[in-house]
């Protein structure tokens, strides 16, 4: 997913939305999202304004993954 694709979206367009990690993803405590994975999109990071909040199945939170590292899984809704 660009930048340019985030910006342009609203802030709650990514709620809820499904991914594929494309570079694996560690948080600060040392949980892992592995590459391939699928997680569902939080939200919007608002600081940076091109990263996004993520969550594993497994439950494991990463904040502001940046948004070329996922690839926006295609839905009806898309």
């Amino acid at each position: 997913m660009t930048s340019t694709f985030l910006k342009n979206k609203g802030k709650d367009y990514f709620n809820g939305k499904k991914a594929k990690v494309l570079v694996k993803q560690r948080n600060i405590g040392g949980d892992e999202i592995n590459q391939n994975e699928i997680v569902t999109i939080l939200n919007k990071t608002r600081d940076s304004g091109i990263g996004l909040d993520i969550e594993s199945d497994k439950g494991i939170i990463i904040c502001g993954v940046w948004c070329e590292q996922l690839e926006l899984i295609k839905d009806d809704s898309n």
